[in-house]
């Protein structure tokens, strides 16, 4: 389907009176990927921890996931792995109450050779968050303003910062320079195509356009922040900023004279790249 059909279709869709769960049942909107997820999951969580432990050594005690999406399962991995305070931080309560989902995480952490926490039956969400004492919240970066000062070990997510509101980027970066401890660690991978088609067409539009409120809430917005100013952000914010697995196109691809003037300015080598993980330390 071309990008600017894709564009119509969800602003419309998203005006409907549907419940999120119906959309992601179609697939149309999904936090994250829910079937045959729990490897991934878990792949994902062990990649962030390792991020940290290049650093510190030993496993963080005290953990942070933004935008969790669809599964509250990383508590159960974080569990497992030694974690004795856990927040789940999303914008919606997305995550869906399946216990054969989280059976299957569970399945993995045995497999690894870990201990799974025991759940109570059936062994839903709520049965997660009881046997992990994760605190879920969903109403976005108000929640870090509820967590101590210096009292966290790593704040990690998987694609979530580049939905984060352009408004409320540096917001975030604050917050969670307070409450990580001195030393701490983020890690974050984050994703710059477009979310249309795997493109640059996002960046055709004017910021007016882009940070409409009905852009915004149509589930394919991106804060639209590139490479260069996301890592100059974190710096300014007091992050010592180091940068692993950027992924790059050979050339950008959608033509610049196609872009929106501020995007037409930047060079080849910022438009070219795709994504990378941004790994920030507060400083000791």
């Amino acid at each position: 389907m071309p990008w600017w059909l894709r564009i119509a279709g969800k602003l419309v869709l998203s005006r409907l009176p549907v419940p999120y769960a119906w959309w992601r049942w179609i697939g149309l909107f999904r936090h994250g990927r829910l079937a045959g997820d729990v490897e991934r999951r878990s792949n994902g969580f062990a990649f962030h921890v390792g991020n940290y432990r290049q650093r510190d050594g030993a496993m963080p005690r005290s953990v942070v996931e933004i935008g969790p999406g669809d599964s509250v399962g990383t508590a159960l991995f974080a569990k497992a792995a030694g974690a004795e305070r856990i927040w789940l931080v999303d914008s919606g309560r997305f995550a869906v109450d399946d216990p054969g989902h989280y059976r299957a995480a569970l399945a993995r952490i045995a497999a690894l050779g870990g201990t799974p926490p025991p759940l109570s039956a059936p062994g839903g969400l709520d049965a997660v968050l009881a046997a992990t004492g994760a605190v879920y919240r969903t109403d976005g970066i108000a929640a870090l303003g509820d967590i101590a000062d210096s009292s966290v070990d790593l704040v990690f997510s998987h694609a979530v910062l580049e939905h984060l509101p352009r408004a409320q980027f540096d917001r975030f970066l604050h917050e969670s320079l307070r409450i990580l401890r001195p030393g701490g660690v983020c890690s974050h991978t984050i994703d710059l195509q477009d979310h249309l088609g795997g493109a640059l067409n996002h960046l055709r539009f004017s910021r007016h356009f882009w940070e409409h409120p009905a852009i915004s809430r149509s589930g394919f917005y991106t804060n639209r922040l590139r490479y260069s100013e996301i890592c100059t952000r974190a710096r300014v914010r007091g992050f010592d900023v180091t940068v692993q697995r950027l992924s790059r196109w050979k050339r950008p691809p959608t033509p610049r004279r196609v872009l929106a003037a501020e995007f037409r300015a930047l060079s080849d080598d910022e438009l070219a790249v795709a994504g990378f993980t941004m790994v920030l330390i507060k400083p000791l």
